[in-house]
């Protein structure tokens, strides 16, 4: 038990990154392989409150596929109105939706295989979207569900939570803990509970992540879903609460009716990767009349589905007759003999990727604005990934609304690098200006008339305009100048220097963290000791332009104190050069230093996610079982493959030699220890703030059966 404990902690902080504060069976299934043609996934970033529990988690087989583009996208709420203030995670970048319920992240770090897009409003379950990331500006539409209470139950003796389609949820007695730490829980426990119905019109904008899935063996696959429940567990105060240990929840998911004939006896259950957005295979539910009925081990979001047998890449790209490309228009891939199937959105070039079904026929379907079919395309079975290249949709002329115009800036000279936002049927884009500062879009449209509203942001000046209406008295709008000025803009900023030790050297190894309007960036300097991080900056007056920077130097354990600087006079060219940045002075609170076969790794609180804190538990090793603590120690780096984590019992909570009992090695993951295998502690701490200090030697063996060394020093400060 331990041990799952031990994984599951850690499987929050693996991914972390930085900024600190995704014959019948196989005919239907493509129906919802969602925006995976930028067609599109769901959960939760790691940190010291992430979920513990225990998964099947296995290392995707499809490897990564990097590449820097544009993200936009919409966010709504339940009644499909525009979700301002929602905050969006992609990556390391934040940001919040606008009035509008619109986001946009420049150079973003996306994949061409699976990138991830969280979404997170009070009141709402935690939205993902995954989708296949093109070159142009990839959009994203993202429906809200709104958190609404199903039932509570007593901890102490569990019981069932249902909802009116007949979903449900059977929570054990005394088999609750606390999210956080794993500890047991006693109490009210709130359930919030929602079926998502994959026969959804709307299910490319509600699915949790998108069908995407890496299955037990770690292939990525296409799924077909017949029923999902979204499920969080809460305390009366709201504090995030899990499944036990070794305990099971059962869960109830109804079939919709117009799958229920083609629904299998039995079926896997999949769960959201929180770190991914990607489903992961764990389990199988079986037909209960018209539900499925399965246990978990966890709760995150569950589906049932059938994967497909063979998945594969597709890409296309759409232009309109006269060449233009198609951009934001929805598409749909399915079947040749079914009426419904995936729907997904081109990009700012009309191209569109992801995955679908192989060996099979299929039809591509472009829709205008009200849901009508303009254009469809007939495409071979594939059973290898596959690109359409471009596609001319041939539709009728007064289904196509284009909307032009040019930017000028505050001297009505031409913006030669600007953006123009069009506001059209309450969707929001950017539409990138030429050197000449014209701009042009277009639309699949239903009906003529309407208004249009636009303004335009000058990159070069970092202004906006503001928002200017106009009817759309024809299918090809020609809106005349739009004025680019009035309005300062946030933009990024580049901040570059170096690091010195105490010697004035220039520092090998070490870390800058720079602090700006309330959110930390960490950033690894090269063996030169320059470093460089890009922030987001607010040029407005009213805002403060203090920037504040210290250095950590990792091989001698010392970091400086931190130094202060007003960007606003350092700026040039978007940069500003902080020169030296001293890495000296003190000692770090917290570090973990080591080795495997000779090879040192060192890890300090600034630039790594520790946690170190005690437990109560049962001494698995007595019999009967005997009331003990164990204590848990684990740091990772947030920029580097290094981690270690590990656990021993230490039931009097004092100083001496226990025996390990677990250990995790990013290298190497689980390992099993040849024993003995003891650490001495020779510190325990008082209060949370003071430091676990001690060190441990000994062998272990890793998967493949390979004998290994490995020696650690720590000076953990405690958590909890």
């Amino acid at each position: 038990m331990i041990k799952e404990q031990l994984f599951l902690i850690l499987k929050t902080k693996l991914m972390k990154l930085i900024v600190i504060n995704t014959k019948r069976i196989l005919a239907i299934f493509l129906l919802v392989a969602v925006a995976v043609l930028s067609f599109q996934c769901k959960k939760q970033s790691g940190g010291g409150n992430s979920p513990i529990y225990s998964t099947n988690k296995v290392v995707s087989l499809t490897p990564p596929a990097p590449i820097t583009s544009t993200l936009q996208g919409n966010i709504v709420d339940e009644n499909g109105l525009p979700a301002g203030g929602v905050t969006i995670t992609e990556g390391t970048t934040v940001v919040t939706t606008d009035s509008t319920g619109y986001f946009r992240i420049n150079n973003a770090s996306l994949d061409k295989n699976s990138s991830l897009v969280t979404a997170q409003k009070t009141g709402y379950f935690k939205a993902y979207r995954t989708f296949s990331a093109t070159a142009g500006t990839n959009q994203v539409f993202i429906k809200l569900i709104k958190k609404n209470l199903a039932g509570t139950i007593a901890s102490g003796s569990g019981g069932t939570v249902s909802i009116s389609n007949g979903g449900q949820v059977l929570l054990p007695a005394n088999g609750i803990v606390l999210a956080s730490n794993n500890t047991t829980y006693t109490g009210i426990v709130n359930v919030y509970i929602k079926y998502i119905d994959p026969t959804d019109v709307d299910i490319n904008k509600i699915i949790p992540g998108s069908f995407m899935a890496d299955d037990k063996d770690g292939k990525r696959v296409l799924l077909r879903s017949y029923g999902m429940l979204e499920v969080e567990l809460e305390s009366s105060t709201g504090t995030k609460l899990q499944i036990a240990g070794g305990s099971t929840a059962t869960i109830t998911v109804p079939i919709p009716s117009m799958l229920q004939s083609s629904a299998p006896a039995t079926i896997s259950l999949w769960y959201v990767d929180d770190q991914t957005g990607l489903w992961q295979e764990e389990g199988t539910a079986t037909k209960n009349g018209t539900n499925y009925v399965g246990t978990v081990k966890h709760f995150t979001d569950w589906n049932c589905d059938y994967s497909a047998p063979n998945s594969v890449m597709f890409t296309a790209t759409f232009q309109s007759p006269s060449g233009a490309p198609l951009v934001n228009t929805n598409v749909m891939i399915k079947t040749a003999t079914d009426t419904w199937g995936a729907h997904g959105y081109t990009d700012s070039y009309g191209q569109v990727s992801g995955l679908v079904a192989g060996d099979t026929a299929l039809v591509i379907e472009l829709f205008d604005e009200c849901g009508n079919v303009v254009f469809s395309k007939s495409i071979a079975p594939h059973s290898s990934g596959f690109d359409l290249g471009t596609i001319t949709a041939t539709v009728a002329p007064a289904s196509i609304l284009t909307i032009s115009g040019k930017l000028v800036n505050c001297s009505n000279a031409t913006v030669s690098n600007g953006v123009a936002t069009v506001i059209y049927n309450d969707i929001v884009q950017q539409v990138a200006c030429d050197n000449n500062g014209n701009f042009s879009t277009t639309y699949l449209q239903c009906t003529n008339g309407g208004n249009v509203s636009i303004s335009g942001e000058d990159n070069t000046t970092h202004q906006s305009g503001n928002l200017t209406t106009f009817p759309l008295i024809s299918n090809n709008l020609d809106v005349g100048n739009i004025v680019a000025c009035g309005n300062l803009l946030p933009f990024n900023v580049s901040i570059q220097g170096k690091l010195v030790d105490c010697n004035n050297a220039a520092v090998t190894s070490g870390y800058a963290s720079v602090v700006y309007s309330g959110v930390t960036y960490v950033v690894a300097c090269n063996n030169t000791g320059s470093f460089s991080v890009v922030i987001f900056y607010n040029p407005n007056p009213d805002t403060s332009h203090i920037c504040q920077i210290s250095g950590l130097d990792a091989t001698a354990g010392k970091q400086g104190s931190p130094a202060n600087f007003t960007l606003s006079s350092l700026l040039n060219n978007n940069v500003a050069n902080v020169g030296n940045i001293v890495a000296c002075g003190s000692t770090a609170n917290s570090s973990m230093s080591y080795t495997i076969d000779g090879s040192t790794n060192v890890l300090f609180d600034a630039v790594s996610g520790s946690q170190a804190y005690s437990y109560a538990v049962n001494d698995s090793s007595t019999t009967p079982y005997t009331p003990s603590n164990n204590i848990y120690i684990s740091s990772f780096s947030n920029y580097s493959p290094h981690g270690i984590a590990f656990s021993f019992l230490n039931s009097t909570l004092t100083t001496g030699m226990f025996s390990v009992s677990s250990l995790y090695l990013y290298e190497y993951g689980y390992v099993t220890l040849i024993l003995p295998f003891n650490i001495t502690l020779t510190n325990f701490p008082a209060a949370i703030g003071d430091n676990y200090t001690g060190s441990f030697s000994g062998q272990f063996k890793d998967a493949e059966n390979i004998t290994h060394t490995v020696s650690c020093s720590f000076n953990e400060a405690r958590t909890n």
